[in-house]
């Protein structure tokens, strides 16, 4: 009986010092992000963002420490695109999902005067969702395939249109293993060519230059994290929204 209950008190105080052991989540609200310590995936698209909304962003170079620093409490949270979410819910414990920091429709943007394009790739778009090419392409990302599309190409003396990209903005516009520029803005940017019968040429450009360059004429459009309400409609167009961006705020817990 003795034994017991010694047995009972160990359980007891392993239980408590696990329990003061634990790191208690700090963010309860939405509003509580800007004043955090943030934590996203260098290169990604959520490393841009998480700089638009708070003032602490620690870059890292795997999930694993990422989450690790989450759960010992050297972030507040993390920030993912849905891509990375995935496999951060299949391998990592105690980190989960919050609540959708972003949820919105990616757009090309076009500088105002040239109203004509933006309508042409606004139709593009909608003849594209409508025959589920978009829908494919995004999957192949989402799944981990990466390119699916194959391009049917356009004459050499089609006309070219010209698209400012970011290279660091997986998974909607970065460097593949193989030193192509590839992503799900420029396959869909691809596939709009092709259905516009003009050839695609892709310019990187650093971030912070793509709404300059468009407004001068510098490229024709441009991609990388833009969406209606994102503070740049007063100096360019945006098209119909073709794909869903979404960035998941990552808590303890």
């Amino acid at each position: 009986m003795k034994r017991r209950f010694t047995l009972f008190l160990a359980l007891l105080l392993a239980l408590a010092l696990c329990g003061c052991g634990g790191v208690d989540n700090t963010i309860h609200d939405l509003t509580d992000v800007p004043d955090s310590v943030i934590g996203a995936l260098r290169g990604t698209s959520s490393a841009e963002i998480a700089s638009r909304y708070c003032r602490d962003v620690r870059l890292y170079d795997s999930e694993s420490a990422m989450c690790n620093d989450l759960r010992a409490g050297t972030l507040d949270c993390a920030l993912t695109n849905s891509v990375q979410t995935k496999s951060v819910k299949a391998g990592q414990s105690g980190v989960s999902v919050y609540d959708d920091l972003v949820d919105e429709g990616l757009c090309f943007i076009t500088a105002p005067e040239n109203a004509d394009l933006r309508d042409k790739l606004s139709e593009a778009i909608a003849a594209l969702n409508d025959e589920k090419v978009i829908r494919s392409i995004v999957k192949g990302y989402t799944d981990g395939e990466g390119r699916t599309y194959v391009s049917a190409g356009a004459p050499e003396d089609a006309a070219v249109l010209t698209l400012g990209v970011r290279t660091d903005y997986y998974p909607y516009s970065y460097v593949d293993g193989e030193g192509n520029i590839t992503g799900i803005d420029v396959d869909v940017a691809t596939a709009i060519c092709d259905y516009l019968g003009v050839r695609l040429e892709i310019v990187p450009l650093p971030r912070g230059t793509i709404t300059e360059m468009v407004r001068r004429g510098d490229v024709l459009f441009g991609a990388g994290g833009y969406w209606d309400g994102d503070g740049t409609e007063t100096l360019v167009d945006h098209t119909a929204p073709y794909a869903e961006i979404r960035e998941e705020l990552l808590v303890r817990g």
